[in-house]
């Protein structure tokens, strides 16, 4: 859903009677599982602070499920739950291992989701919301991965150091799938991401839609991946 910058009555305004449309013409269309309006918390920006903030998300998933009350919600994707069906974090890389990260926001959901969020002042982000239940909930991870390969040139993105053969980035992708099937805490996960995006280079395809490795090599790869234990 495109989203605003700042919160305000017209932005509450706009966005709910956008998504109520978006939701009418779209909750008959096959291929759509699962309605996400918010991300990040994009334009509710202090909904840990501001309770207003806070009501507009839980009131979008209320009225999500009013208008389609077969598919599941996910109030606001990667962190800060307050209400939906499943609790999906973002969690990249880092100097801990997944499972340890995942065990420890299962144990205290209100601490932070990254070291590199929580360590800058005011930009903290927590899994989940004071008050917020999400004993019984799925836990996903909705944004993983990250693994740039490519031409690194013009400020080229991705998440951690770029490897620099095709063997390095394989071996990249094959550890975090590895930790992601040995998790026992997660009920799924979504790639980031599919192809390479303008900046972006942490695509599986290029721009252009190029294979960084084998279909047959990323079909074995991630095939595995969902054969869980």
């Amino acid at each position: 859903m495109p989203l605003g910058r700042i919160f305000s009555t017209e932005l509450v305004e706009t966005l709910t009677q956008e998504w109520m449309s978006l939701l009418k013409r779209d909750r008959t269309h096959p291929s759509l599982v699962t309605w996400v309006p918010f991300n990040e918390s994009w334009e509710v920006w202090h909904q840990g602070d501001r309770p207003e903030q806070r009501a507009w998300v839980d009131s979008i998933v209320k009225l999500t499920k009013a208008l389609d009350p077969f598919r599941p919600v996910v109030g606001n994707d990667g962190w800060e739950y307050s209400s939906g069906n499943f609790w999906t974090l973002h969690l990249y890389e880092e100097d801990r291992p997944l499972e340890d990260r995942l065990a420890a926001l299962r144990q205290a959901p209100e601490s932070t989701v990254t070291s590199d969020w929580g360590g800058a002042p005011g930009r903290a982000r927590r899994g989940a919301l004071p008050g917020a239940e999400v004993s019984m909930l799925p836990m996903l991870l909705t944004e993983c991965g990250g693994i740039g390969f490519g031409d690194a040139g013009g400020g080229a993105f991705a998440f951690g150091d770029i490897p620099e053969t095709e063997h390095a980035f394989q071996r990249r992708i094959e550890q975090t799938l590895g930790e992601i099937a040995a998790s026992p805490s997660l009920a799924g996960y979504v790639w980031t991401q599919l192809t390479d995006v303008q900046q972006e280079i942490n695509g599986l395809l290029t721009f252009d839609r190029q294979p960084k490795l084998a279909l047959e090599t990323l079909r074995a790869l991630f095939s595995q991946a969902g054969a869980r234990p």
